[in-house]
């Protein structure tokens, strides 16, 4: 009983003491800007609609098995930021939205026996998705 009495007493003066006075702290804004959110994109998206936000960023994550080219951009919508950092294994590209609007975003896969002599005779493949940013 005694410990429990100490306990609550020694908990009295040291919420009572200036040194843990919480009055001056100041709460955070309740509608904060929120970090722009960041989205994958791999094949399984083929065909879809991807809505983001103006300042989002899209990583283009085809994978490692083809050799993904992606097709040119809309700059007015999308900028590719992907030299401001190292993408990981298997993405082609970083990219963030600019302004609103719609575009398309296509990419074409190759696969690795193209560039052998002879080259083999599998078809490239087509990859495409529906930007819209809101």
């Amino acid at each position: 009983m005694q410990t429990v009495r100490s306990f609550a007493l020694l908990t009295l003066l040291l919420l009572g003491s200036p040194a843990f006075n919480t009055s001056h702290i100041i709460p955070a804004p309740l509608n904060r800007p929120t970090a722009p959110a960041d989205r994958t994109v791999t094949q399984e998206d083929d065909r879809a609609t991807i809505t983001l936000r103006v300042r989002d960023r899209l990583l283009i994550k085809l994978g490692s098995e083809w050799d993904w080219t992606l097709d040119p951009l809309d700059a007015t919508i999308l900028k590719n930021v992907t030299g401001e950092q190292q993408l990981p294994p298997g993405a082609q590209a970083l990219l963030e939205t600019r302004k609103k609007g719609k575009t398309p975003l296509s990419a074409t896969g190759d696969p690795p026996c193209a560039k052998s002599r002879p080259p083999c005779n599998l078809q490239s493949r087509q990859f495409r998705v529906t930007i819209v940013v809101e």
